[in-house]
């Protein structure tokens, strides 16, 4: 008799873990499209929700014009957990400068400031319209602005003028808008030809952090201003008599610097980046900077521009510190 063997061969199956159970959380902030980073690497743009394995993460959120928010948040398994961080805008500064020696600024109904080597500022101004007085014996202006959070000042109207000419340079991260009361005017962007002032102004696009000469060509007319561009707002205005009065502009890259000028020492020290303006008669001027800490400069020959009915503008002069 023939026995019949039945081979059985079972097929085993690798048996397969629950999968992991993912976490997510509702990123929220205010205003909405900040770039949002989770533990230093870029996730989103809020608002949205993420989603991730359970456990401790830093959330930080980044928008232009405002500062950053941060939190740290417990993601857990189950239904999605808001999170809402309230950006805070970067203060915005007005700056007027002019060569009226006995020039008033006032920003609103707040008292008139008298102009300090011809310059005044206003620091972390409010967003809303506002207007700025220029007042002097020889002339006198009125410039209406808006201000928004995270955006360029805006000039509502052109500037009103009497006796002067006017230069405004809305800068915000990366761009400016240039306007001037000088007709068909020509723009350049730190020699390089930008294109025509408007009277709705001139929109400049990618300019790098820093400072940049911006230069205006009106017939025989010229104009030439240093600007600072950074990640906050600012709207810088430049009013100019016939005077024959130029500007030295000394940038150093630390504030807190003592400036000489032909050997005695000039009342204010260099701030805001680095910077500090000087009106003087147009000569020859020996320039030396110094600070404790860091290695004295030698005394250079910068000049003061001439200034007449067909130019004013700025002198540089570069000197960057180094530690001791």
């Amino acid at each position: 008799m023939l026995a019949g063997i039945a081979l059985i061969a079972p097929k085993l199956f690798k048996k397969v873990p629950p999968s992991a159970t993912m976490a997510r959380l509702q990123v929220r902030t205010v205003p909405a499209g900040a770039t949002i980073r989770v533990n230093g690497k870029i996730r989103g743009t809020s608002n949205f929700e993420l989603e991730d394995m359970p456990g401790s993460y830093q959330i930080d959120a980044l928008l232009d014009g405002y500062q950053p928010a941060s939190a740290t948040a417990q993601l857990k398994a189950g239904s999605a957990v808001p999170i809402e961080l309230t950006l805070q805008p970067l203060a915005q500064t007005v700056r007027l400068v002019t060569d009226f020696n006995d020039a008033t600024v006032a920003l609103d109904d707040q008292a008139p400031r008298p102009a300090q080597d011809g310059l005044v500022t206003f620091d972390a101004v409010a967003p809303g319209k506002h207007t700025m007085k220029l007042l002097s014996r020889l002339g006198q202006a009125q410039l209406d602005f808006e201000l928004a959070s995270g955006a360029a000042p805006l000039l509502g109207a052109p500037p009103t003028v009497t006796n002067t000419s006017a230069m405004m340079v809305s800068t915000f991260n990366g761009q400016a808008r240039v306007y001037t009361t000088l007709p068909a005017a020509k723009v350049l962007v730190d020699g390089a030809p930008a294109g025509d002032a408007a009277p709705g102004g001139l929109q400049l696009t990618n300019l790098a952090p820093g400072t940049h000469e911006i230069a205006i060509v009106s017939g025989q007319t010229q104009v030439k201003r240093v600007v600072q561009v950074g990640a906050a707002p600012e709207l810088s205005a430049f009013f100019q008599s016939d005077q024959n009065v130029g500007t030295i502009v000394v940038l150093t890259g630390e504030d807190g610097v003592d400036v000489f000028v032909d050997g005695k020492k000039y009342r204010n020290q260099t701030a805001r980046g680095g910077l500090v303006r000087i009106q003087r008669a147009p000569k020859e001027y020996h320039i030396r900077v110094a600070k404790p800490g860091f290695g004295s400069s030698p005394s250079r020959p910068c000049r003061s521009p001439r200034v007449t009915r067909r130019s004013w503008s700025s002198s540089w002069f570069r000197c960057r510190r180094r530690p001791t």
